[in-house]
């Protein structure tokens, strides 16, 4: 197979370079931009926000996993993005030996069955590739500095990589990525919960929150009326996904509606609630992604902007 090698760099994306970008990922039905173009700045407007922003969102070309990934999640979004073709997932089960799936699964007339590396799912694509006609799924690396995660990208045969370079400043990209499975902790795997099916218990969780400011990336800190440090926390219920329950708890906290994500998710520590029950409780960063007006909150917190994280 062909692999691609590219340098970073980063090229701000204006709606005629998005539209012809579409072009080049064979995407057919193109969702409209407009909110992505008005919420970030100008020097935001990267491939890499539009693939958080627009294109995984609406399911189209790329696939995010998080560092710690679930089979049920990536197979939700491989149904979204290859939409002419059948992709059910029939079996899973954590590996005896490896920090690695078994996974057992259909694409299109075929069966498969692979073991796949918790940290990093690149050999699961390697298998699916083997079964599209007219596309295939290349890696990218590193999609954002700060965010823990591996994204793929679903292109056309043939593709014009060239173009896609031009248009994105595009960092390395691979058509292929050898499986490493690490050896099974004796000590037992972390908690963990799913990032988009609703929890079926209660969790806490503890955000790194940020948000742009005049161009600026600002952290929210927060004190009390007597200047106090103090925590955010907040809490998912069963029944609410992790999204719904953070959106919740940034409207009843400081008071904000806006958009969103949350990224570098993973088990942080046990935190008992007002019952005593030990309560799991997961770190994340936060990015909001519209303006913070909120000074004094509604539960008597004061949100400071800085420059790093407290």
């Amino acid at each position: 197979m062909k692999s691609y090698h590219y340098s970073r760099t980063t090229v701000e994306l204006d709606k005629t370079a998005i539209a012809e970008l579409f072009q080049v990922l064979g995407a057919s039905d193109i969702p409209d931009v407009s909110k992505f173009m008005k919420i970030n700045y100008p020097e935001e407007r990267t491939f890499y926000q539009l693939v958080a922003q627009v294109l995984t969102m609406n399911g189209i070309s790329t696939i995010i996993a998080p560092d710690k990934w679930e089979p049920a999640n990536l197979f939700y979004q491989l149904k979204r993005v290859l939409k002419d073709n059948v992709i059910e997932l029939s079996e899973e089960a954590e590996n005896e030996e490896y920090e690695a799936y078994d996974i057992s699964f259909k694409v299109n007339d075929a069966s498969e069955s692979t073991t796949v590396d918790m940290a990093d799912p690149s050999q699961l694509f390697n298998v699916i590739n083997k079964h599209l006609k007219s596309w295939e799924f290349v890696r990218l690396v590193s999609h954002l500095k700060e965010r823990r995660s591996v994204e793929w990208l679903l292109v056309p045969i043939p593709f014009d990589a060239d173009k896609f370079k031009l248009l994105t400043g595009c960092i390395e990209m691979r058509m292929d990525w050898e499986p490493s499975l690490a050896p099974r902790r004796t000590g037992g795997r972390a908690p963990t919960v799913s990032q988009v099916e609703p929890l079926t218990k209660k969790v806490f969780f503890l955000p790194s929150t940020s948000c742009s400011v005049d161009g600026q990336v600002r952290y929210l800190s927060y004190t009390d009326t007597m200047g106090n440090p103090m925590h955010w926390a907040g809490r998912v219920l069963p029944g609410q996904t992790c999204t719904q329950g953070i959106a919740t708890e940034l409207r009843k906290v400081i008071s904000y509606k806006g958009k969103f994500e949350f990224y570098n998710f993973k088990f942080l520590d046990y935190a008992p609630d007002q019952e005593g029950n030990q309560i799991e409780r997961y770190a994340f960063s936060l990015k909001l992604l519209e303006p913070v007006t909120a000074t004094k909150t509604s539960t008597g917190l004061i949100v400071h902007l800085t420059e790093s994280p407290t």
